[in-house]
């Protein structure tokens, strides 16, 4: 895994957009059906996608599914990429999603399987440059060994 993203609120709100500190270090979300990357899906080995904050790569496109609930959707991450806690905010038990590199706040996974991992899509970047071999050669686990919840 790649060095730990340490900055301050200040360093962030220069870097990411008010809406993408909203989500990021705020844990902030937006509108189902509103985001960005929900029906968009790159072809297997197109691209991947990472945290919109540190750019740690997260997901390959094979792990992109359409779940119909208006949040981008996953099956799989990289080895090592994310991180869980359980967030009983709102009344609710759910599994808060963090990039394991800088804790930026990606969305919430299903508390049954953690097969299901729903991110917020200003809190993505999706890269399509990327060459097969590279995306193909990139560990990849089942959400539920990479969380800790």
């Amino acid at each position: 895994m790649a060095e730990k993203v340490q900055k301050s609120a200040e360093e962030w709100r220069k870097e990411l957009s008010a809406e993408e500190f909203s989500v990021l270090r705020e844990k902030g979300t937006e509108a189902a059906g509103s985001s960005e990357y929900d029906k968009f899906t790159p072809k297997p080995g197109e691209g991947h996608f990472v945290c919109r904050g540190c750019k740690n790569p997260l997901y390959s496109a094979a792990a992109k599914f359409q779940s119909g609930c208006g949040w981008p959707a996953f099956d799989m991450c990289y080895e090592g990429a994310v991180k869980t806690n359980v967030d009983n905010s709102f009344g609710m038990r759910r599994i808060e999603i963090l990039c394991n590199r800088c804790d930026g706040h990606l969305g919430h996974g299903t508390r049954c399987t953690h097969s299901r991992l729903l991110c917020i899509s200003c809190s993505l970047a999706v890269l399509l440059q990327c060459s097969r071999a590279r995306d193909s050669a990139r560990k990849v686990s089942h959400a539920a060994t990479s969380g800790t919840a």
